[in-house]
Order: C-alpha cells, then sequence, then structure tokens
C-alpha cells in the first residue's frame, strides 16, 4: 500500500497546467468555467490561478495572460508556478482535458478515503469496511452528478428570462403556419428534391430577414461572385449592410466559430448551403459520425446563442418509423433538428412543345416542427423573374387540386423568360 505522502502519483500537474492556459486563452470561459470544481487541482498554485480566473470571469473582466498574472501579482510561488503554465500548449479538446482532471481528483479521493480505511482495520469489522466503502463509491457518483435542481428553481430561472423571439421569414406560407415567423433557437433542415429550390427558399429567407435582422449567408455550393451576381436585379429588397456573406473556410468548426462571432454581434439568422460541402477533419470516426457532429454542433449553437439556423442539406434515407426525411450520411441528423421542410417537384407533364408545364411548380412538406407540432404541405410556385416563391392555387380542372384542398380558383401565369439557375 503507498503512503499518504505518495498521493502526488495521484495527480496530472501538466495537464492542470494545460486547462489553465485552455482557460485563459479560450473565447467561450462561460461554457468551462463552472464546470471545474476546486478539487480538480493538485497544485495549490494551480488553485490560485484558477480562482484568479473565476474572479475576472465574475468581474466580466477581458481574460488574457497577462491580465491573470496582474490579478496574482505578489504571490512569488504563483508567479513562478505561472510562468511555466505559460510555456504550456493549450489542450487540443478541452472538454476532454477537464473530464480527465475529474477522475484524477476521484483518484486522489479513492486513495485518501481507502487509506484511511485501511489504517482503522485493527479496530474496525470488515462490515464496517465494506459500508464505509460503500459510502465513498455514493460519495463519488454523488459528486460526478453535480446538484439536481427541483422544478421550482429551474421555473424561476427561466421566468427572469425575456420571451423566446419569433423572427419572421416574410414567407407568408411559413410565417402563417408558425404563428408569425421562426422561434429564436431553432434549428432548421431545409431539404428537397434535386434542382428543386432549396438554396432560391433559403436565400429568399434571409435576404426578408436582413431587412430588421442581421443575417448571415455560408454559400459553399456556389462562388460569393456568383451570388452578387444573380441579385444585381432584386438589389433594393434587402439590406446589404445586414446581409453578411462568408465562404473562406467549409470545416465545421471553422464555421462554429464565425457563427459565435456573428451571434455575439447580433446576429439572428444563418444560412449555411450546404451540409455535402462542409469538412469535418478533426473528426477520426466513422464517415456517419463525423456527418452526425456536424448536425448537433449546428444544434448546440442554436440552443447556446437563440440562433436560428436553416441547414440546406442532401436528402438520405425516409426513416419509416416516423416518416421523415433523413440527411445523407447519418441517421441521427434529423433528429437533432427542431423542423425539417422538404421541397419536392412536382411530376412533368409535357405539352405538344415538349415543354413540362410543371416546372416551375413544387410543393412544401414540413416533416416535424418543434415550434407548434404542426405539420402540413402547401402547393407553391417558383417566380423565376425574381427567383422567389410563393403559395399558389390550382386551376379548377387541375385534378392535382383536390390532393391539397385548396380552394380552387384561376390563376394566371406570369411570364417564364430567365436565364437565372434554380439551385
Amino acid at each position: 500500500m503507498k503512503k499518504q505522502d505518495e498521493i502526488s502519483d495521484f495527480a496530472d500537474i501538466e495537464l492542470e497546467a494545460e486547462v489553465l492556459m485552455g482557460l485563459m486563452m479560450c473565447d467561450e470561459l462561460d461554457i468551462y468555467i463552472n464546470t471545474i470544481r476546486d478539487e480538480y487541482f493538485f497544485l495549490p498554485q494551480h488553485l490560485d490561478i484558477f480562482n484568479a480566473i473565476k474572479n475576472l470571469e465574475t468581474r466580466g473582466s477581458k481574460i488574457t495572460p497577462n491580465v491573470v498574472r496582474s490579478e496574482i501579482l505578489g504571490n512569488g510561488d504563483d508567479l513562478k508556478v505561472f510562468m511555466s503554465v505559460v510555456l504550456k500548449d493549450v489542450s487540443p479538446s478541452l472538454t476532454h482535458a477537464i473530464a480527465m482532471l475529474d477522475e484524477w481528483s476521484k483518484k486522489r479521493k479513492i486513495f485518501k478515503e481507502t487509506h484511511k480505511i485501511l489504517q482503522s482495520l485493527k479496530s474496525t469489522s470488515s462490515l464496517e469496511v465494506s459500508r464505509n466503502l460503500n459510502n465513498l463509491s455514493d460519495d463519488l457518483m454523488i459528486s460526478s452528478a453535480g446538484e439536481l435542481r427541483s422544478y421550482r428553481e429551474v421555473k424561476s430561472d427561466i421566468d427572469k428570462l425575456p420571451p423566446l423571439e419569433v423572427v419572421p421569414t416574410g414567407v407568408p406560407f411559413i410565417d402563417t403556419k408558425l404563428k408569425g415567423g421562426i422561434q429564436a433557437g431553432q434549428f432548421v433542415l431545409l431539404m428537397g428534391d434535386p434542382e428543386a429550390g432549396k438554396t432560391v427558399l433559403g436565400t429568399q429567407i434571409i435576404k426578408n430577414v436582413s431587412n430588421k435582422e442581421k443575417a448571415i449567408f455560408f454559400p459553399f455550393e456556389f462562388t460569393e461572385r456568383s451570388f452578387i451576381e444573380n441579385n444585381k436585379e432584386n438589389e433594393t429588397k434587402f439590406d446589404h449592410d445586414n446581409l453578411f456573406l462568408e465562404s473562406e473556410n467549409n470545416d465545421i468548426l471553422d464555421i462554429a466559430q464565425k457563427i459565435r462571432v456573428f451571434a455575439r454581434s447580433g446576429g439572428k439568422v444563418v444560412l449555411i448551403d450546404s451540409q455535402m460541402m462542409i469538412t469535418n477533419i478533426n473528426n477520426k470516426g466513422t464517415s456517419e459520425e463525423r456527418e452526425t457532429e456536424k448536425f448537433f454542433v449546428l444544434q448546440r449553437l442554436c440552443i447556446k446563442y437563440e440562433l436560428i439556423i436553416i441547414f440546406i442539406c442532401q436528402q438520405g434515407k425516409e426513416d419509416t418509423r416516423s416518416g421523415t426525411i433523413t440527411p445523407k450520411g447519418t441517421k441521427n441528423g434529423a433528429h437533432a433538428a427542431h423542423q425539417i421542410w422538404y421541397i419536392k417537384k412536382e411530376k412533368p407533364e409535357f405539352d405538344k412543345s415538349g415543354q413540362d408545364k410543371y416546372r416551375f411548380e413544387r410543393e412544401f412538406v414540413m416533416y416535424k416542427n418543434k415550434q407548434n407540432g404542426k405539420q402540413y404541405s402547401k402547393p407553391l410556385r417558383l417566380y423565376t423573374n425574381t427567383m422567389e416563391f410563393t403559395g399558389r392555387q390550382y386551376d379548377a380542372d387541375d385534378v392535382r387540386s383536390k390532393k391539397y384542398g385548396e380552394t380552387v380558383v384561376n390563376f394566371v401565369r406570369e411570364s417564364e423568360q430567365s436565364t437565372m439557375p434554380i439551385l
């Protein structure tokens, strides 16, 4: 049995330093600071540095190594250890490193408590020893679970928050069903048949939103220049200063960082085009694990920053158990979504000249809607001169009108002369 003074074997001093350096360089300190307990640090000087970081964070101060150094100024031992900390590399995964410190703290507690129990073996029955070990096990499980919060406590916190904002999309057939627009914190998957107009609907929404809120578009499927060129005829319809474009980096972690910056600047709506153009080089798992992570990273950003993210995805297989369309390459991606929209192309019907009569007609289907639970379908028409969708109604002699239960009225087909691509 090891002696009590050998407890240092149950600590990783290097890892403690890496975590401290990571906290000082982290852009999202609030995510990590409350998950770390004092007992995670074996070295007293590391605990002093951690407390200095916590104090600065509580005061709302900008946290950098120089600022932390000033906070602990006057304590010679702390400064010597601090200088060794700032020479460390930042841990590649702060979440994993913190979890490892938790494990080390548990090992130290087990060692100390087991040492006490064994020291008292001569005066303690085997039953008492067993009971003490069981109590130790329970204590460790409880400490891992953290504090439990009652409904009253959670409700008290929620009641202090302002109501969730609802952002109008400016698209009547969506806003009407969602009672005014998309609720903040919603992750929306936008899928559809090939060339059905997924990008058209997505950009129609963010351009409308930009007239009142900040919106950002990640156009990975085509160049920023082509987006600018295609919108020259309709530039007066959206706010040029409120609509941001970003296509430089297409890795999910780079995108996530850009979205955090956007959210902190007051941004509300994000459009990403599209799933298959995003890389995930840091995930070394299977292709399905890499695809799935994209969805859950974006979902957590929606929830944390109360953003609306519209993610254009490629269609996978339909989940026959729920009737939900699944994104390509991931069975679990659809579960991360709060809403799933799908644009269907109408079955072609050719006239005498060989032209498809329904080439500009679509069906919009909402398969999943956690905002108000309503699922529905709506016939659409694509107006190519403006590159926008609008709800439509069918001619009285169009038998397909029965499919939707729409009011049957005549409508006039507008000119369909356009060279603009349907994306």
